[in-house]
């Protein structure tokens, strides 16, 4: 389902501050038309809160398990069913981390159609390796982007509520100390959103823009771009790719972050432990999972997550050769051609070994052994979603499964003992990192 969300400057004196920004024909295409998302997208980012830079807290295998109960949990507290995102709960009976979590992917979003960025340029470069960064930033190659996000769930929308009004004047002065701290003379754009979340099911969600342009950090906004995009590839393929690649890889980003004089590197392929270049090929595929468009193909992993519920994880296969090239410009220039703004329903031949299942028994869901490949082949089905970053991700179910329409659980339910029921991963559901990697973002 697509989701509509309507965006506004704060005031008069924010649209005037914005008026000097190079991309204000973006912004007012966006105030024009509205920020429209798809709802996995949407709950996608808002996992953004969670990722963490450290060990546990990375990869798609590490949030894979949080993927069925952070969307049910999204759901419970929000209502996405009438084509934008409204509050189940009254202003003071919310929860302060679920507000958060809408906030941050509301920012994120409208920052990501105002400078044409997606899910890769949020990745958390490593703290400590640069100490000029930190994690608050993205950059679009010429310049620096900071985003401070807030969220409030109001009766009306459309009005500025103390809430929102104490958000405004919080992002502000949070920025005058940016501005001061940062001293750089590298251009950034430090942009604040607040997301106005209304309990009036006939109304619109509503994002408020705010403050003007400031400075960013001690670094060439095109080599910092390029080491978010690898630090993203790098984390996404972990669970993934050979052990040699991963390695080759962050050789060369901790190369690339030491050489002042980066430039040199491009075009020097990734070469492996044999001396000679990576190449993805016909035994690159074999056993793994593909999923199969009228676009191109998608390489990755099948998860089982909980129950009858399964995920793909995975990247179009392009991203291999792009991630082994090492041609800088195509990489800062790289769009899946697999991307699509909504997702759909896909036949997945899925190749899971039988660890892959942990205690649960492969034929229950239906798979059948495979002495050659000596993995199990399981039929699912359910809708993939394909990203510009070439990031694939798959909610699946074993073909035949019935899919029931997923149904929150009320507070009404609770008081009356109900169970709520279980989010149908065949039905509509988030990419559990679009992760683009770790970001924290202010709040």
């Amino acid at each position: 389902m697509m989701l509509k969300i309507d965006v506004r400057f704060y005031d008069k004196e924010q649209e005037n501050a914005f008026a000097k920004w190079p991309l204000k024909n973006h912004i007012d295409s966006l105030i024009k038309s509205g920020l429209e998302v798809n709802e996995l997208e949407l709950l996608t980012y808002s996992i953004f809160t969670e990722q963490r830079d450290r060990d546990g807290w990375r990869t798609y295998a590490d949030m894979r398990s949080l993927l069925s109960s952070r969307a049910e949990m999204f759901r419970q507290y929000f209502d996405l069913t009438q084509g934008t995102v409204t509050s189940r709960f009254d202003t003071d009976d919310g929860e302060t981390s679920m507000t958060e979590k809408v906030g941050v992917a509301t920012s994120l979003l409208a920052a990501n159609h105002i400078f044409g960025l997606h899910e890769a340029d949020w990745t958390r470069i490593p703290k400590g390796q640069i100490k000029t960064l930190d994690f608050l930033h993205a950059s679009t190659g010429n310049a620096y982007i900071e985003v401070e996000s807030k969220g409030s769930i109001v009766v009306d929308a459309n009005k500025k509520s103390p809430s929102v009004s104490s958000h405004k004047i919080d992002i502000l002065g949070k920025k005058e100390v940016q501005r001061k701290r940062v001293g750089s003379t590298h251009p950034a754009f430090m942009m604040g959103t607040i997301a106005s979340v209304p309990t009036n099911a006939a109304q619109r969600a509503v994002c408020w823009l705010v403050d003007p342009p400031g400075e960013g950090p001690e670094m060439d906004p095109r080599k910092f771009k390029l080491l978010t995009w690898l630090e993203f590839y790098l984390r996404g393929l972990r669970p993934l790719s050979q052990a040699a690649l991963l390695i080759a890889l962050r050789n060369r980003i901790e190369a690339i972050f030491a050489v002042p004089d980066y430039e040199r590197l491009d075009q020097v392929g990734l070469i492996g432990s044999t001396g000679r270049p990576f190449r993805f090929s016909g035994p690159f595929l074999r056993n793994k999972t593909v999923v199969r468009t009228s676009r191109g193909r998608a390489v990755g992993r099948v998860f089982h997550l909980i129950d009858r519920e399964f995920m793909f994880a995975g990247f179009d296969t392009a991203v291999y050769g792009l991630v082994a090239r090492q041609r800088f410009q195509e990489i800062l220039a790289y769009k899946s051609k697999l991307a699509s703004d909504e997702s759909t329903i896909h036949l997945v031949e899925a190749w899971l070994e039988e660890r892959d299942f942990a205690d649960e028994d492969p034929t229950e869901f239906g798979a059948e052994w495979v002495e050659e490949k000596k993995r199990f082949r399981l039929q699912l089905e359910g809708p993939v979603m394909f990203m510009q970053s070439g990031r694939v991700v798959g909610a699946l179910n074993p073909v035949g499964d019935r899919k029931t329409p997923f149904k929150p659980r009320t507070p009404e339910d609770r008081s009356k003992g109900k169970t709520g029921s279980q989010l149908a991963l065949g039905g509509s559901l988030s990419n559990p990192q679009a992760l683009p990697a770790p970001v924290r973002i202010r709040s």
